[in-house]
């Protein structure tokens, strides 16, 4: 005859993998459940690790490190019979330790590129203001390069192309607005470049690092103002150690305030 379930379970209690916080009665060796939220925490402490992809995914050791304690406390109450404290710590060490380590790594990243923005903006600025105009528009983006170069035969047609003349290169370089003002504070003015904002995806252009330099002494001994859009972008390179080399593009060149 089959036991009847009310004389095995006087409480009535359904015992399945899912039920919540089962008691323990005086005696009962029977079956225990795992519990949901160690078996969450575990699952989250393996995935943690995605929260080095960026800050999109850093609520994955969150959900760990929750599931993890909720699961500890459940099982510590007095009279709960579940199984799962070891999955529970081993999601809950994983969480904590891959979040930390990933926030840590991606701020530090993000503190390096902050600083090379502002470097790259000022590189240009010393660039223009030495006059080494050709240089400078090797560090534009392409949507930023002067367009005023001369076609071959100086005509418009679908064969023509523009000529690399390096002299001409200058003279499109000299007629840009951000080049005019910098070069009227001299050579011996300073720049100094501020990290401004950040923007992933605007209106204008993909992806958008801002920076503010202010050039003194300029033309009145009044500070010039310039804001910076650059593009950060990734390209291979083998003679580093990873096998890539950090590149960055201005964009356009706002002056004034």
């Amino acid at each position: 005859m089959e036991p009847n379930p009310a004389e095995t379970n006087p409480a009535g209690m359904q015992r399945t993998l899912f039920a919540a916080e089962p008691t323990l009665d005086e005696g009962d060796e029977g079956y225990r459940p795992l519990s949901v939220g160690a078996v969450v925490a575990a699952i989250a402490g393996v995935l943690s690790p995605l929260v080095f992809i960026g800050p999109s995914l850093w609520f994955v050791p969150a959900i760990g490190a929750s599931a993890a304690a909720f699961s500890l406390r459940a099982m510590s109450r007095p009279g709960v019979a579940m199984i799962g404290r070891g999955a529970a710590i081993a999601g809950l060490v994983l969480s904590v330790a891959c979040g930390a380590a990933g926030v840590t790594s991606w701020l530090f990243s993000w503190g390096i590129a902050e600083r090379h923005a502002v470097a790259a903006a000022e590189a240009w600025v010393g660039l223009v203001r030495d006059g080494r105009l050709l240089e400078a528009r090797s560090m534009l983006a392409k949507e930023a390069v002067p367009v005023g170069m001369t076609a071959v035969a100086g005509n418009a047609d679908e064969f023509s192309r523009p000529i690399d003349d390096s002299a001409l290169h200058e003279a499109a370089m000299r007629d840009l607005p951000a080049v005019a003002a910098i070069a009227k504070c001299g050579s011996t003015a300073a720049a100094a470049g501020t990290f401004q904002a950040f923007v992933p995806d605007s209106e204008e252009f993909k992806e958008d690092w801002q920076v503010r330099v202010r050039i003194a002494p300029c033309a009145g001994d009044d500070p010039l103002s310039c804001l910076f859009h650059l593009r950060r972008a990734m390209a291979e390179d083998a003679t580093t150690w990873s096998g890539w080399v950090e590149t960055w593009a201005i964009t356009a060149v706002q002056i004034g305030d």
